[in-house]
């Protein structure tokens, strides 16, 4: 609960005595320009790659799952396929090459005319290509060819392999049936005009007997040689192109009726049962596992994020003086603590080490900004739970929200002003400043004493013991009025989550503003580091 306490204005309060943007190099701690230059990028290793592997176990078993599950769900939906193998006996024609004729039957087995008709036949709901794809056929000899053909069920495969072995002879029996007619046409066509030549030839013998053609100089004999030969010839092809015919007749008709279905097996299943569900098991288990570790390594090798003490540490320039292993942190926030008051045991110590680090100050009030760095939400709960840690002590304590209300939401107010509420019967002052004022000036001045300015931020720092503030840092906005707030401040990083980059310029940002960066805090570290987070 909290109470109606009358907030005042804090817009203007807070902006009062705002310094000036100017600041010297003399105002910088001796330290600042040992951190000057940002830490090398870091080579990683197959022991990183192991660590975040073994970090990210959950991930990875979930991926392995989901795999899993697929090839369950893809094994249940794939039917079963029954296989039948039919052989065909194949007479060739003896006065041709054997195996170029065997290779020519072969590829018209799989002729997707062929395949058309057979959808057609037996009303298929699928296209002539997809039907291709269930049978193959096989050269066993220059004699012998082998279909063989699946189907979802035995009796299908069966009908099917049957069916498309006799379809199939027909076929081959119509296209040699049409390979002899147009051979019998081009003889015939042949043999015509021979004998339109003769009809010619007699015509004009004729003619010339009869003394029409006496002007053109046309020996009659001439013609009737030519007349003579033409007869002959025609003779003779009609000769030829009776017997060609008859022997064509005789061997297609052979190579028809010599053809024929040998021999069918039985339907027997691709795959068994069993062993088809284990592949699919076991495939879609192994193949989520690689999918998952692999998305970690690669994840791993490419990211910039941050994880070891060691390098939080020179990144930030200051040194990491506690961390807390990824339980009950891990850059979540902790919901539902505030209304049981219950702690983790890394939480607790994480509030222990910031209640040692509020500095003592002689001339007011202890002052000490936490800068949350990717992790605004845990944080909050942090400082939430040292506020109350040190009200119940019995100090005054006056918690300043930087961070966008992050801290606000966690203590039950969200209104901007300077108002007092009850947390577990103890009492703490809040200062919310207004929205969108991003750079708030506090109670202090430049060198770290009360200002001088008569208005409700000074009132209420006055009157306290502790000041505590969230601050998030933006590179666009700086950090200089931080140094307003507080003369000393404490990063907490969590591991994973910032970048070299970010967790550097906020290291300068705060040494900029003239605020010493006493410490470090690390959330969610690897139990594995073994890095120690100090600044070489």
């Amino acid at each position: 609960m909290k109470d109606s306490d009358q907030p005042t204005g804090v817009a203007a309060g807070l902006r009062d005595g705002l310094p000036k943007p100017g600041w010297s190099y003399e105002d910088f701690p001796d330290d600042a320009a040992e951190v000057s230059d940002a830490p090398a990028a870091k080579l990683i290793s197959l022991g990183d790659i192991n660590a975040a592997i073994k970090r990210s176990k959950r991930f990875w078993c979930i991926a392995a799952a989901v795999g899993f599950l697929l090839g369950c769900a893809l094994f249940i939906s794939t039917k079963p396929s029954y296989q039948v193998t039919v052989a065909v006996l194949i007479t060739n024609d003896p006065s041709q090459d054997p195996v170029t004729q065997q290779a020519t039957n072969q590829l018209l087995a799989q002729s997707p005319t062929l395949a058309k008709e057979m959808v057609q036949k037996l009303g298929l709901d699928e296209t002539p290509t997809a039907f291709l794809k269930t049978y193959s056929v096989t050269v066993v000899s220059n004699q012998v060819l082998a279909i063989s053909i699946g189907a979802p069920t035995a009796e299908l495969a069966t009908d099917r392999a049957a069916a498309l072995a006799t379809e199939f002879l027909q076929y081959r029996a119509q296209t040699l049936l049409a390979q002899e007619s147009t051979i019998f046409t081009a003889e015939n066509q042949q043999l015509t005009q021979e004998e339109q030549t003769v009809s010619s030839l007699n015509k004009q013998v004729s003619q010339f007997s009869a003394g029409s053609a006496a002007d053109q100089g046309t020996s009659l004999a001439a013609l009737q040689a030519k007349q003579t030969k033409a007869t002959a010839m025609v003779a003779a092809l009609q000769a030829t192109v009776a017997s060609d015919q008859a022997s064509t007749r005789i061997t297609t008709t052979s190579m028809i009726s010599g053809s024929s279905i040998l021999s069918s097996s039985p339907a027997a299943p691709v795959n068994s049962p069993k062993k088809t569900l284990l592949e699919y098991v076991v495939g879609g288990l192994l193949g989520g596992l690689v999918v998952g570790m692999g998305w970690i390594a690669v994840r791993t090798i490419v990211t910039d994020r941050l994880r070891l003490r060691s390098d939080i540490a020179e990144a930030l320039g200051a040194p990491v003086r506690i961390s807390v292993p990824a339980t009950g942190t891990g850059g979540r926030s902790l919901p539902g603590r505030r209304a049981t008051g219950e702690a983790d045991g890394g939480i607790r110590r994480v509030v222990g080490y910031l209640r040692n680090a509020v500095p003592g100050n002689a001339r007011g009030p202890a002052t000490l900004a936490i800068i949350a760095v990717d992790n605004t939400k845990t944080v909050a709960a942090i400082v939430a739970d040292l506020a109350t840690t040190c009200a119940h002590e019995g100090k005054r304590v006056l918690v300043a929200d930087l961070s966008g209300g992050a801290l606000a939401a966690q203590l039950g107010e969200a209104k901007p002003g300077i108002q007092t509420i009850t947390v577990n019967s103890d009492r703490i002052m809040l200062a919310v400043p207004s929205v969108g004022d991003v750079a708030a000036v506090g109670p202090l001045s430049r060198r770290g004493s009360i200002a001088a300015a008569s208005n409700g931020i000074a009132s209420a720092y006055a009157g306290a013991d502790i000041l505590i503030t969230l601050a998030v840092l933006d590179p666009g906005v700086g950090a200089d009025h931080l140094s307003t707030w507080a003369s000393e401040a404490v990063a907490v990083v969590t591991a994973g989550e910032s970048t070299t980059v970010k967790i550097h310029a906020t290291g300068e940002m705060i040494r900029g503003a003239g605020i010493h960066l006493a410490s470090a805090v690390l959330l969610g570290t690897d139990r594995a580091d073994e890095s120690l987070g100090t600044v070489g």
